[in-house]
């Protein structure tokens, strides 16, 4: 029997494709508003707790705050998703003739990168069909 070779794998970046981005503008503002909720409700390190009537007060000093009874889970904004649930942050921005790419990053320098990409504004040709799609509609 040969032997088995050991194969190291990683991965540096998964990319995601969406139907559209927001502007960067609109993506910096919430950065902007969740650094200074951040800098404003300290939970205690020590503490599994978080006093979410409290947070909830903070957040609200900070503008406009959704209504969490009408959260709805499904068709959410996958750059939006990432920055309030995950703490990652916007670190890099392509736009093409084509398509238009953010690059969201973690504080861990050595940690995975994700690149979400979507059509530029005004392009073309729309992004294509997922494999077996026009299939499942025939």
């Amino acid at each position: 029997m040969a032997a088995v070779k050991k194969v190291d794998t990683g991965y540096h970046s998964l990319q995601f494709f969406v139907d559209s981005l927001e502007p960067l503008e609109h993506y910096k503002a919430i950065e902007a508003k969740l650094n200074a909720f951040a800098k404003l409700h300290k939970r205690e390190i020590s503490s599994d707790a978080t006093d979410v009537a409290s947070a909830r007060t903070h957040w609200e000093t900070l503008g406009e705050a959704a209504d969490p009874a009408k959260y709805v889970s499904h068709g959410r904004d996958l750059v939006s998703q990432l920055l309030h649930g995950h703490g990652w942050r916007i670190t890099g921005e392509y736009t093409g003739e084509a398509t238009r790419t953010l690059l969201l990053t973690t504080e861990d320098r050595d940690g995975v990168q994700f690149l979400i990409t979507a059509p530029s504004a005004g392009a073309d040709a729309p992004p294509p069909a997922p494999a077996g799609a026009a299939a499942a509609s025939a």
